[in-house]
C-alpha cells in the first residue's frame, strides 16, 4: 500500500478530483500527516496543501505543511523549532574561576 495515491492519472499532480492524496487523510491527525509529508517530494506536498486548504483547513495542518516546503526549498537546511514561546534560550554560560560573586544587600 502505497502513502500518496495519485488520483489525477493525467497529470499526476493531484490538482483534479475532491480526494485526498493520502488513503485515508481525512481520518489523520497532524502527527501523521506531518510524518508522511516529511518522506513526500515538493510537487505531492503541494497537492497535500490544496486539499487541507480547500476541504479540511486545520490551522496546525496547514502550518506543518508550509513548514515542510520551506524545508524542501532550503534543501533541509532549516532547524526545527523547539517547544515554547519566545525567542530561543542562550546556553548558560558557566562561572569562571575568580569572578567575584556579587551579593545583594
Amino acid at each position: 500500500m502505497r502513502d500518496v495515491d495519485m488520483w489525477d492519472e493525467g497529470t499526476g499532480d493531484g490538482t483534479a478530483g475532491d480526494r485526498p492524496p493520502i488513503a485515508d487523510y481525512d481520518h489523520l491527525p497532524k502527527v501523521l500527516v506531518e510524518s508522511r509529508a516529511a518522506r513526500m517530494p515538493r510537487e505531492q506536498v503541494e497537492a497535500l496543501l490544496r486539499y487541507e486548504s480547500a476541504h479540511r483547513a486545520r490551522t496546525p495542518v496547514i502550518r506543518a505543511l508550509r513548514s515542510r516546503l520551506h524545508e524542501i526549498e532550503d534543501g533541509g537546511r532549516r532547524q526545527k523549532a523547539v517547544g515554547g514561546y519566545g525567542p530561543p534560550r542562550l546556553p548558560r554560560q558557566p562561572a569562571q574561576v575568580g569572578t567575584p560573586v556579587r551579593r545583594a544587600g
